[in-house]
C-alpha cells in the first residue's frame, strides 16, 4: 500500500476528513486532491506533522512497520500512540472489571 492510500485508511479509521488533515497542515484542500491524483509529491515534507496528527510514526506511514494492538488502543482512548504501557494496563483492567459488574447485573435482572 502507497503512503497516500495509509494516510487515506487512517482518516477513515479515525472519522477524520481530509479537509481536517489539509487545515490541520496549512494547505488546501486541493493540494490533497493533487496528491492523490499524483500530480504532486509535496506531501513528503508533510510527513511528520501528518504523522503526529494521525497519532502514528512516520515509519507507519510510509510501510516500515506496523502499527501494534496499544498503539491503536491508546490513540483510540487518548488521541495519542504515546501512552505508557501502565496506563494500558490500568485501562484494561478497568474494562475488564465494569463488564464483570454489567454481566452481574445483567444475572440480577437490573
Amino acid at each position: 500500500m502507497c503512503i497516500l492510500d495509509n494516510i487515506c485508511v487512517l482518516l477513515k479509521e479515525q472519522h477524520k476528513k481530509q479537509k481536517d488533515l489539509t487545515d490541520y497542515l496549512g494547505i488546501s484542500k486541493n493540494a490533497f486532491t493533487n496528491w492523490k491524483n499524483g500530480d504532486n509529491t509535496s506531501y513528503k515534507k508533510y510527513l511528520p506533522q501528518i504523522a503526529e496528527f494521525l497519532g502514528v510514526s512516520v515509519d507507519f506511514l510510509v510501510g516500515n512497520e506496523k502499527q501494534s494492538d496499544n498503539e491503536k488502543l491508546s490513540f483510540a482512548l487518548f488521541g495519542t500512540s504515546d501512552v505508557d504501557e501502565e496506563v494500558l494496563d490500568d485501562v484494561r483492567k478497568y474494562a475488564q472489571i465494569t463488564r464483570k459488574m454489567r454481566e452481574e447485573e445483567k444475572k440480577e435482572g437490573k
